[in-house]
């Protein structure tokens, strides 16, 4: 599979030059990715970089709580998890290779019987997965 060793290539093993990630002016807070001020360690930060990168037209941004997804290994570990979807086939998250090592992958093919499994076990049902565009709408849905 050419493109999931592109998008590994690309996006797995980056640093913080890459991703834009710099120091916090206040030593307690770490980094953070400047584009969007999230902290550099948060999953939502590197799934809006894809997004940023190779933009909304490939990618959406997906996500979910540990108690509405308790089928998920990352969510049940971190309480919840954020990731970047490309091209509507390939889930890209660096976050669990780099920052939490849930994998050594960080790229899956949605559409690969071979990649089912590891899906399955670390992301959860698929149909617990919010997309952002959703949560976006209920958000502005129910504010007065």
């Amino acid at each position: 599979m050419n493109e999931i060793k592109e998008l590994r290539e690309q996006f797995i093993g980056q640093d913080d030059v890459f991703w834009d990630i710099a120091p916090a002016n206040d030593p307690h807070h770490g980094c953070y990715f400047r584009e969007t001020d999230i902290s550099g360690v948060q999953c939502t930060g590197y799934a809006l970089a894809i997004k940023s990168k190779l933009g909304s037209d490939r990618v959406e941004v997906f996500g979910f709580m540990h108690e509405d997804n308790p089928g998920s290994e990352i969510a049940r570990k971190a309480g919840g998890h954020d990731f970047a979807v490309v091209d509507s086939r390939f889930i890209v998250d660096p976050w669990i290779v780099d920052v939490e090592p849930f994998d050594t992958h960080g790229v899956f093919d949605l559409m690969c019987d071979g990649d089912r499994e590891s899906v399955a076990r670390l992301y959860g049902d698929r149909e617990k997965w919010k997309s952002w565009r959703e949560a976006k709408h209920q958000i502005e849905k129910t504010t007065p």
